[in-house]
């Protein structure tokens, strides 16, 4: 993502403003698949989800029609190689199935995010999130190190915060860009890195 500091507005690349590329996006991908295998995986079957509802007439989908889901889950506050005192922190939630039927749980779970990833480091928070319908990528400065739960500043710094995401979301600054997705991928890429252990 090209520098903004100071006037250097020469080395601005025009694309970075538009909508990802497929390579962008395929790079996205594979480093998303990376990060599975660095979580803690689950598989949930149909009949997990469903318990005693009659999906049929309250969705108009059958089981049949549905597949079983694997969660990827990594908090790295769980993770021993890391202490609390890290620069970055990585946090996600990924869900897939059968690429045939796993787009009939959007008529059970509608907007519900199956891609959550949560990126910070001291200079860029990062959250993307990827549903069925839309795909949302903030990407703002990290809140300040002197403010945590105990502090004064710490609820109105949070109000001030999900004021200014829920602008972005009105105006579209959340809207997924090239640029963005390149800076997204570029950080994963060096977070997995990092925890290759083999």
């Amino acid at each position: 993502m090209t520098n903004f500091e100071g006037s250097d507005f020469e080395n601005l690349d025009p694309s970075d403003f538009g909508e990802p590329t497929p390579e962008t996006r395929a790079r996205l991908e594979r480093v998303i698949d990376a990060m599975k295998r660095l979580a803690v995986s689950a598989t949930y079957e149909v009949e997990d989800f469903l318990e005693e509802i009659d999906i049929e007439n309250e969705y108009g989908v059958s089981p049949d029609e549905l597949c079983p889901v694997v969660q990827y889950r990594y908090d790295q506050s769980e993770d021993p190689l890391f202490d609390i005192y890290e620069e970055t922190y990585l946090k996600y939630n990924l869900l897939e199935g059968d690429p045939e039927k796993f787009s009939n749980w959007q008529r059970i779970v509608g907007q519900r995010a199956f891609n959550a990833i949560y990126f910070q480091n001291d200079e860029i928070d990062i959250n993307y999130r990827r549903s069925f319908q839309r795909e949302e990528l903030y990407i703002t400065t990290p809140p300040s190190d002197s403010i945590d739960e105990l502090s004064e500043e710490y609820v109105p710094t949070i109000v001030e915060r999900l004021k200014n995401y829920m602008q972005a979301l009105k105006n579209g600054s959340t809207n997924p860009t090239e640029g963005g997705m390149k800076k997204l991928a570029e950080l994963l890429e060096q977070e997995v890195a990092k925890r290759i252990t083999e």
